[in-house]
């Protein structure tokens, strides 16, 4: 999570100047200010006026969706509830790697969401997966946390779960000739493993070698960090990215991994007998080619995540309304956005124009509603450099 506070209180001289996307930074104090009709009667929020300032900040949520926030908050109070909170959800494909070429908050129209995102990442499938030799994957058994498992969905465990998968390739065997085992975190959208890439390669004297690399950057903060192979005779270690392995000296590797956001261990392993047929795929037999290995794909059972939805959350009058409701058919459309350089440090963040209007319920008590209309707000956003 990325958090930036931005005090604001010479906001209190208003400025303005003309409006072009992703211009040049704001000359002076930006603007954070919401105004409009509530319930038929005019009324203002700005950040330097009553006691508000502005925060913003830019996190993925337990459900693995990007979340950025512009709240007016009570200055002697910031560890109240915001006054008023405007949250954007971000589009699927998106992570806080990659959050600085978002678009999200580009001009367009955006739909308020009507149900609660909502998912316990704790119902999945699992299926076994291997790019170019999917075709050949036989008599496949799964084993979570040490019982058989094959009628999908299953319930997980909240935490850590040991999944494995025994499979043949090419030919089925009595017994299956290859294990894939893999942790599996549930109870939030986190990763703790992943298949490591490989290149096969034959030498001239008959023996075939490894060429083994941990996985692309993967997002969520997980983090390949060391390696582990060997056979029933012993086994070796490497921190490096890339190792070459003899493949006749070989039954088992394994990836260790940990993710940084929840500070958890996990590793991807394939162990197999006699067999070594599974590393040659139709891709790997492509001289020089780079292929994923295999690894179980765990498909979960979500709710609703609400990619590209907006949320609004705004206490009044001692109760606490929200925009969710089954249903809210409303839309924001965001007008423009300009730079601006926060106070904090942080670098170039943007101040997005935004106009709406909007029948809100109260939490608990949802028959109970306030309607904003007419309303035209600036909104900061901390974009990560």
């Amino acid at each position: 999570m990325k958090n930036y506070l931005l005090f604001l209180a010479a906001l209190m001289l208003l400025a303005s100047c003309d409006h072009e996307d992703y211009a040049d930074p704001i000359q002076g104090a930006p603007i954070f200010t919401i105004s409009g009709l509530r319930a038929g009667q005019p009324f203002t929020l700005a950040a330097g006026e009553d006691g508000l300032i502005q925060t913003t900040n830019l996190e993925r949520n337990k459900y693995g969706v990007l979340e950025w926030t512009s709240s007016l908050m009570q200055s002697n109070c910031l560890e109240c509830e915001p006054v008023f909170k405007l949250t954007i959800n971000d589009r699927e494909d998106m992570s806080f790697a990659n959050s600085a070429n978002s678009t999200i908050l580009d001009p367009g129209l955006r739909s308020f969401a009507s149900a609660s995102s909502d998912s316990g990442f704790t119902t999945c499938s699992f299926a076994l997966i291997y790019p170019g030799g999917d075709d050949d994957l036989q008599n496949i058994h799964y084993h979570v946390n040490g019982s058989e498992e094959d009628i999908f969905p299953i319930t997980l465990i909240q935490g850590i779960n040991l999944v494995e998968a025994d499979f043949d390739y090419d030919e089925e065997n009595e017994t299956p000739e290859y294990k894939i085992t893999q942790t599996v975190y549930a109870g939030g959208h986190h990763k703790l493993s992943a298949p490591f890439r490989f290149r096969l390669e034959e030498n001239g004297n008959d023996s075939e070698h490894l060429h083994l690399y941990f996985p692309l950057p993967q997002p969520g903060g997980l983090r390949a960090e060391s390696w582990e192979w060997g056979n029933s005779f012993g086994s070796n270690t490497s921190l490096s990215s890339e190792i070459n392995l003899t493949l006749d000296d070989l039954t088992f590797i394994r990836l260790h991994f940990h993710n940084d956001e929840i500070n958890l261990d996990g590793f991807y392993e394939i162990s197999w007998n006699e067999d070594t047929d599974v590393w040659e795929s139709e891709n790997s037999d492509n001289s020089g080619a780079i292929i994923v290995a295999p690894a179980i794909q765990t498909t979960w059972e979500t709710g609703e995540l609400n990619y590209e939805k907006i949320f609004i959350d705004y206490s009044y009058n001692g109760k606490h309304y929200t925009s969710v409701n089954p249903e809210q058919n409303a839309t924001l459309s965001l007008v423009g956005n300009e730079s601006y350089n926060s106070n904090d440090g942080s670098g170039l963040n943007r101040q997005v124009e935004a106009s709406f209007s909007i029948i809100l319920y109260e939490v608990g008590n949802p028959e109970n509603t306030l309607e904003l209309t007419n309303c035209k707000g600036k909104f900061g956003f901390s974009v990560p450099q």
